[in-house]
């Protein structure tokens, strides 16, 4: 709703982001598609208000409750670049879709920088693409263009973060690692295991909202595995908890049949990749509760006669457990 008090001017858009809990999936999933053509007028309006004197913006985008010419501005139909004092209100505000469109400005040309790099190495692996010597000297020119955009970005993006309260931060990064996975740099890991951000990461993993498959936990697993804690007091504190946290991830998802619904041999894989990561300690565990979940399942001739449906629900769930168990004794 916007905060027009006219009877005569004032508009209602409905959103679909409160059906993700990663807020920042949802703005990359349906960026440049926030109803510019349906308002084109009030967001051209806007766009002189704003050439007139730039404070306008501001006022406005605090006013709109609907937030449609924030959306506007983070899709470019506008052409308005925000103030790093609106990004600053942006992280530091309660709501979280406020947050994640403010963490998408600090992170733009950063994410564009680094799809153009991926993209150039793509070609460079492909023995099937090639490139013509005068467009692959201009490949090469925009790849070392964007190595050093990259360079100047992060210690942006860090200053931004640093203004923020390490749960906000925590949920940030969380978020944007689970979409970026090939694209996030070692430096947004290294901030995320931070021994003082560790009790907010443990909460990240176990929310299931945004850890919704296999795919999901290896992604945040890896991080933890792969990432060294910087040179000093931290740098050898322990990461079971974390590593935990991802095993109660894990239990969830059999416990309440969600997050892994059959097992092929993607699953076969995925799962394999997470074990080889997780100490012994937190397999013994996982292993532990798969085992106790077997006993419960109804998978006997006379379930099969009795409840066919429940048969046919934890047939499927005993093959799953069966499959992490086979891996996680091999």
């Amino acid at each position: 709703m916007s905060d027009g008090k006219s009877k005569t001017f004032t508009f209602q858009v409905k959103w679909s982001d409160d059906l993700f809990k990663n807020k920042y999936e949802w703005l990359e999933r349906f960026k440049g598609d926030f109803h510019y053509w349906k308002f084109i007028e009030l967001l051209q309006a806007i766009k002189i208000l704003h050439l007139v004197d730039s404070k306008n913006i501001e006022k406005i985008v605090k006013k709109d409750k609907s937030r449609l010419v924030l959306l506007n501005m983070l899709s470019w139909h506008l052409g308005i670049t925000p103030t790093d004092k609106l990004i600053e209100w942006l992280l530091n505000d309660p709501d979280e879709l406020n947050q994640n469109i403010g963490f998408c400005f600090i992170t733009r040309k950063f994410s564009s920088a680094v799809s153009d790099i991926l993209y150039y190495q793509n070609i460079q692996k492909s023995s099937e693409n090639y490139c013509h010597p005068k467009y692959n000297k201009e490949e090469k020119r925009r790849y070392r263009e964007n190595l050093n955009l990259i360079k100047v970005e992060i210690p942006k993006i860090e200053q931004f973060l640093i203004k923020c309260d390490d749960k906000t931060k925590v949920s940030l990064l969380v978020n944007y690692i689970l979409v970026q996975r090939e694209g996030h740099p070692v430096i947004f890991a290294r901030w995320l295991i931070e021994v003082d951000n560790q009790e907010h990461l443990i909460d990240e993993i176990k929310n299931i909202g945004k850890l919704r498959t296999l795919r999901d936990v290896l992604a945040l697993l890896s991080v933890i595995s792969k990432t060294k804690r910087s040179k000093g007091e931290t740098e050898n504190a322990p990461k079971l908890p974390l590593y935990n946290a991802i095993v109660d991830t894990l239990m969830t998802f059999v416990k309440n049949r969600s997050g892994l619904y059959k097992w092929e041999e993607q699953e076969q894989n995925e799962f394999l990749d997470i074990c080889v990561m997780l100490p012994k300690q937190s397999k013994k565990k996982l292993s532990r509760f798969l085992r106790q979940e077997l006993e419960m399942l109804a998978v006997s001739d006379i379930d099969r006669l009795l409840r066919y449906k429940i048969y046919l629900e934890d047939e499927r769930k005993l093959q799953i457990i069966n499959g992490m168990l086979n891996i996680l004794n091999g």
